[in-house]
């Protein structure tokens, strides 16, 4: 395939949702979304963030070497596996001639892990807010942290973002209703073990899955304007792609250099 041939993101697939579909799917994950975030807001404000976060969190010790552990550890890091996956998975898709279908969701997957990244520490650092386990919390004293006291934000929960952005774009476009939707569970579960190990506040992961959706969906917008023709030249693929590991790697060193 030459460097001038259009690529389509409109090619028939039986996994692939159409930009259509797309839309429609994004009204019901919408709604879907909406509905969870507002029963679990009511929720919080009924038990309060501290005693969900108390409650959510085991108040006793955990053996680390115990498999449960083990689980509940690599489900909380998956979030790297994800971002990794991403930009293998899409330097592959622009090579391969024949995963033309699945480039456009590949880049707008990138591109809501980096917009995502950007809302999560532009966020952590206008709340600032102490972790539950961090001297100065209120419920420090009673909180169990398992492997991970970091001194980063707690507001709003990282993992719980980056997860969402990872998973959600393909919600969006994967064909199958059961794949969006065990996607949408496997975002959300993350809310749930981010608490369980006491890092961060309900309050917390419901601002990262927010951020997830809404993201994701901002990508969506984004890449509808630049597949408004429906198709664009490989080569501006590449850019684009280009231009969000730069965007992405430059974010991480920023980040590790502060």
């Amino acid at each position: 395939m030459s460097e001038q041939e259009l690529t389509s993101t409109n090619n028939e697939s039986k996994w692939i949702n159409s930009a259509s579909e797309a839309k429609v799917r994004i009204k019901w994950l919408l709604i879907s979304h909406v509905i969870f975030w507002i029963i679990f807001g009511i929720i919080v404000l009924i038990f309060g963030d501290e005693q969900l976060a108390l409650a959510t969190n085991p108040g006793f010790a955990i053996d680390e070497t115990h498999w449960s552990y083990k689980v509940v550890k690599i489900y909380s890091d998956t979030f790297i596996v994800i971002q990794l996956g991403t930009i293998v998975a899409t330097i592959l898709f622009l090579i391969i001639p024949k995963c033309q279908p699945y480039r456009r969701s590949m880049l707008e997957t990138s591109y809501t892990i980096l917009f995502a990244g950007i809302f999560v520490e532009s966020l952590k650092t206008l709340a600032n807010r102490l972790r539950p386990f961090q001297e100065g919390s209120p419920i420090a004293d009673e909180i169990n942290v398992f492997g991970e006291e970091t001194d980063s934000g707690s507001m709003p929960s990282g993992h719980v973002a980056y997860t969402g952005a990872g998973v959600l774009p393909h919600a969006i476009w994967m064909k199958k209703v059961v794949i969006s939707i065990i996607l949408s569970i496997f975002s959300a579960g993350m809310m749930y073990i981010r608490m369980y190990l006491g890092v961060h506040y309900a309050t917390d992961v419901l601002v990262g899955n927010i951020i997830s959706l809404g993201c994701a969906i901002l990508a969506f917008l984004l890449f509808q304007r630049i597949y408004k023709n429906g198709s664009i030249k490989r080569s501006q693929e590449w850019l684009i792609f280009v231009i969000w590991l730069v965007a992405f790697l430059g974010i991480q060193v920023l980040l590790h250099s502060f």
